[in-house]
């Protein structure tokens, strides 16, 4: 495995890239490109610049609903958040050798819109009309020649309401099968089947019917958040979401810095969360209906909560501030668990060296149909939690966790964007080009 990994390392950092964008002009948000990526000649290099790789992106402008749709005034920079990545894949996009400004060259279409969640920015019918009334290419593969970068919660199942779209390929957070949705479930009133996404599935595929998924295996891909790569300490703005001042910046990972490598030497908690658990828990209203958020991380945050929260040696409670990164780098073992859709902790586990534990039935971690994810990670089901502590000491005797560090001091390149070190984007570029 750490041989492959290498391997696949060595073919993304031995080839060159072109320093500027190809037939594009330099972005509006230049100066933030150059402050979140590093400047475009930094690191190593993807392709010649004397020849153009596959795959060949052309990047829709869209001139007449750009101020709608990529308004940095409105939206502000949120490339730091966990919802940046429509922000920071066109800024590397469009830094990169890949792009053509000729359609008919093109192996496929970029639809550079900053989407979000649905509702924070306007919906999709303009853009769609657009696509099928103005640009010709959208029909003749029905779209599936297309991207769009999609950060919510759930994926594509928060645009279900677009049938047009079944097609398009999804660059997304969430690998998850069909909905999730558990608020609307009370169980004093109802079948408990009926809240079973298994059973509603395969009830659906007996009649014939075909659910909208929210990730379709193949067509899709799952990627790494954006989040947690900035390093300016000073990086405090207006969270344009919640409306509060907020502080996007995180410790250096050990990998490249020293300091936080020294912390790593003692990895003496052997399993860790912190996080929400009970996510309305305490509220007047919460005592009422006690299902409101009992569907939150679809149980996983709270099962694991009551079951181990008190284990000798682990670590699993609420937020924990400033210690959260040094707990992350003493840690063997992270829980990746998700909130209401994806896990943004799986990353950040990767980066700190701790083993991820991904505990999500039904939902794909980023890059997990890339990659042999088995010597970096360990995915429980939920049936089988009850001998967590037992699988986590088995992996510890047995000698696998060494290597599974090993591993993640080679791989975290792979889940992390930004130059010079990232090389998310050129893995996304190989599994399009495939």
């Amino acid at each position: 495995m750490l041989k492959m990994i290498l391997q696949i390392l060595l073919t993304l950092m031995t080839t060159s890239r072109a320093s500027t964008p190809v037939g594009l002009p330099r972005m509006t948000l230049s100066t933030k490109i150059d402050q979140h990526m590093g400047h475009p000649d930094a690191g190593t290099d993807l392709a010649s610049k004397n020849s153009k790789p596959r795959p060949l992106i052309y990047i829709y402008d869209f001139p007449e609903i750009s101020a709608q749709y990529r308004n940095y005034t409105a939206t502000g920079d949120y490339m730091d958040t966990n919802y940046g990545l429509d922000q920071v894949f066109p800024a590397l996009l469009q830094e990169s050798p890949y792009v053509t400004t000729d359609p008919e060259k093109a192996d496929y279409f970029f639809v550079h819109i900053w989407l979000f969640w649905p509702g924070a920015t306007p919906r999709l019918e303009p853009v769609l009309q657009l696509l099928s009334s103005k640009y010709p290419h959208w029909a003749k593969k029905n779209g599936a020649d297309h991207i769009f970068v999609v950060t919510a919660d759930q994926g594509r199942c928060e645009y279900r309401q677009y049938p047009q779209t079944r097609h398009a390929i999804f660059i997304q957070h969430f690998g998850g099968n069909i909905h999730h949705v558990t608020t609307h479930c009370n169980i004093k009133e109802m079948w408990g089947g009926d809240c079973d996404r298994e059973l509603l599935l395969a009830r659906a595929l007996s009649r014939g019917e075909e659910p909208w998924r929210c990730h379709y295996p193949g067509q899709d891909i799952v990627v790494p958040t954006s989040a947690y790569e900035r390093h300016d300490n000073a990086h405090d703005h207006d969270d344009f979401m919640w409306g509060k001042k907020v502080n996007f910046s995180a410790p250096p990972v050990p990998y490249i810095d020293p300091d936080m490598r020294a912390v790593t030497s003692n990895r003496s908690i052997q399993l860790f969360f912190s996080g929400h658990v009970d996510l309305d828990g305490g509220k007047s209203w919460e005592q009422a209906p006690p299902w409101a958020d009992v569907g939150y991380s679809f149980g996983n945050r709270q099962t694991i909560s009551r079951m181990f929260g008190r284990h000798p040696g682990y670590g699993i409670g609420g937020h924990t501030g400033a210690s959260y990164w040094s707990n992350l780098a003493r840690s063997v073992y992270c829980l990746a668990v998700p909130g209401w859709g994806w896990s943004g902790r799986y990353k950040v586990a990767i980066n700190r060296g701790c083993v991820p534990v991904v505990l999500q039935d039904g939902i794909r971690v980023e890059f997990e149909e890339q990659l042999p994810l088995g010597d970096l990670a360990l995915r429980v089901p939920l049936w089988a939690v009850h001998r967590l502590p037992q699988l986590l000491q088995h992996y510890v005797d047995s000698g696998r966790v060494p290597r599974m560090q090993k591993v993640l001091s080679c791989a975290w390149r792979l889940f992390w964007w930004r130059r010079p070190y990232g090389r998310a984007f050129e893995l996304l570029m190989c599994e399009l080009k495939r």
